[in-house]
């Protein structure tokens, strides 16, 4: 089930304690993916520790949720009350400072003219992907601090 993984990733993301169970909604446009998701209820509760609930796609998204996607269903997990804001603005403004360190760090050695010079293409097209994840890690963290700001 890649919901489940969904869901478990968000809990494990957030260091929500393994026995706390969560707030769940599903959302899909199709209501044979809604059915299916009402039929394994039970599997989906129990393999992700939640409490479940189906609805269609746009609704707004609750403050104090994480959004995920897993196929092709959005995966909503409530976290206020399950994780601690405070430590979780930590949290972030730690994984922040490192993911901008490695990119002031990456940009320097893709701005040597030696570096681009003289090493392999390959190793070049690596630190730019590594760039690249980074950047997107940035915008990802910024999403959870808001996040964490609404807990």
């Amino acid at each position: 089930f890649a919901i489940v993984t969904a869901v478990r990733s968000i809990r494990s993301e957030r260091d929500v304690h393994p026995r706390t169970r969560v707030v769940v909604e599903l959302r899909s446009d199709s209501e044979a993916v809604r059915a299916m998701l009402e039929d394994e209820r039970s599997a989906i509760e129990t393999l992700a520790k939640c409490d479940l609930s189906v609805a269609s796609v746009g609704a707004v998204r609750p403050a104090g949720t994480a959004l995920s996607s897993a196929a092709g269903v959005e995966v909503l997990v409530m976290l206020k009350g399950a994780v601690e804001r405070d430590k979780e603005l930590k949290r972030v403004a730690r994984e922040t400072q490192k993911i901008e360190k490695d990119i002031a760090a990456i940009t320097k050695k893709l701005s040597s003219k030696g570096f681009a010079e003289r090493a392999p293409a390959e190793v070049v097209a690596e630190a730019k992907e590594q760039l690249t994840s980074h950047q997107d890690r940035l915008v990802v963290l910024e999403q959870a601090r808001e996040l964490a700001e609404e807990l």
